[in-house]
């Protein structure tokens, strides 16, 4: 079992519900959050920045040349990050 936090959002890459980080960057860029929260929501992704390892492959494909379009889960033994992805949702 996996864990994915989604939105109603529709990702036009990959084509499935927007995760949850997806959307806070959009969150970021459009300004659309009063300053205090918007101080959060960078604390909140600094910290999976720091503590969140990169994954090795993003793509659903193995092929070479596949295009990205991965999506990302987290294991339900990662508890510290469902925490705080639980803040950020």
């Amino acid at each position: 079992m996996f864990i994915r936090f989604v939105t109603l959002n529709m990702d036009p890459e990959s084509e499935v519900c927007a995760g949850i980080f997806t959307v806070a960057y959009d969150v970021l860029r459009t300004g659309d959050i009063c300053d205090y929260e918007k101080e959060e929501l960078k604390d909140l992704l600094l910290w999976f920045g720091r503590n969140l390892d990169a994954p090795t492959r993003f793509s659903r494909s193995r092929r070479p040349n596949a295009q990205s379009k991965a999506i990302c889960w987290f294991k339900p033994t990662a508890k510290e990050h469902l925490e705080v992805m639980r803040r950020l949702a």
